[in-house]
């Protein structure tokens, strides 16, 4: 069974607190958490309590950390936003040269360039050679990150951890096993079984079946490589992505990265969402197992997008993806 616990500086507010729930998504660097704080001005027997930017949130799920960061906004009606400290990255500007540096190596100066911990790395030999202006620790980290992928093929995701800073993933390959408790003298289960209610659809829309890859040279484009899906083609009509390649790409590089974007582009975009699941402690990024041939919910499919309610039950709603 489900005991958290809200802390500001320290100090246990859980009984002060409603409409508490986070968000996060796999694009973005930062959860948000929101909460009310109980207050009327009126009211002697509630005790005045005021938070302000700046405070220092924790939120416990009995003995483990499930969010750390700071308050960024307070309203009058007692409202609270949180952010944990993804915040940062999306902020500041900077300047950082990557000279040919493994991609591992460029995140790791770009955290201390940031003043942001860097934790989990996977090794990322791919070598980086550019030089960041006047650009947020966000927008670096992704230009890094898509490098890597349009070289070696495996997508990645990013994320702030509440005990050890950034953190780098690549997309996971099996489902994690959820297991909630309604109360002490109940047996867990798996909530995937018992969903709530089941949204989505499946667009062809940002669907491409060819790829080009070229360079501007002297006013001039010049190919580098195509990758092309024939039977795609024929069955959703001919459409074309084109990028450019930086200068120092060599032409097998351009081929697979051509091949690499393909995969990611030649596919329908599927999509569902969940509302009103019994909660877990489960983030964005993971991916879970379901079995809701009915609801078009079958088979592994990632979180993109979860909000987590911790009222009297904690329930969360989620959008996912397929990998």
């Amino acid at each position: 069974m489900d005991n958290y616990k809200l802390l500001v500086n320290g100090f246990d507010i859980t009984g002060r607190v409603g409409g508490l729930s986070s968000t996060e998504d796999i694009d973005a660097l930062s959860v948000q958490l929101s909460f009310t704080v109980v207050k009327n001005p009126h009211d002697k027997y509630i005790p005045a309590f005021t938070l302000a930017p700046g405070d220092k949130i924790q939120l416990f799920n009995n003995q483990s950390l499930v969010f750390r960061g700071i308050v960024i906004k307070t309203g009058l009606d007692g409202s609270v936003q949180a952010n944990d400290f993804g915040y940062y990255l999306n902020k500041s500007k900077i300047i950082l040269q990557c000279n040919g540096v493994p991609a591992d190596e460029g995140i790791r100066q770009l955290g201390a360039k940031a003043g942001v911990s860097v934790g989990s790395l996977p090794s990322m030999p791919t070598k980086i050679t550019e030089i960041f202006v006047d650009k947020t620790p966000a927008e670096i980290l992704k230009s890094i990150l898509e490098t890597v992928t349009a070289e070696r093929g495996t997508k990645y995701f990013y994320r702030v951890e509440p005990d050890s800073g950034l953190c780098i993933y690549p997309y996971p390959s099996t489902p994690i096993k959820l297991r909630v408790q309604l109360a002490r003298n109940l047996r867990t289960f798996d909530p995937t079984w018992s969903l709530g209610d089941v949204s989505g659809e499946d667009s062809m829309d940002g669907l491409c079946n060819q790829v080009t890859i070229y360079r501007t040279e002297d006013e001039n484009a010049r190919v580098l490589a195509k990758a092309t899906d024939s039977a795609s083609i024929s069955k959703y009509g001919w459409i074309q992505h084109m990028e450019s390649a930086d200068e120092g790409v060599t032409a097998a590089q351009a081929r697979q990265m051509a091949q690499t974007k393909l995969a990611e582009l030649n596919q329908l975009t599927v999509t569902r969402k969940v509302d009103n699941m019994l909660g877990a402690d489960v983030r964005a990024g993971e991916m879970l197992q379901f079995s809701s041939d009915k609801f078009g919910l079958s088979g592994n499919w990632m979180i993109k997008q979860i909000t987590h309610n911790y009222d009297s039950t904690h329930t969360m709603s989620m959008e996912v993806i397929q990998p």
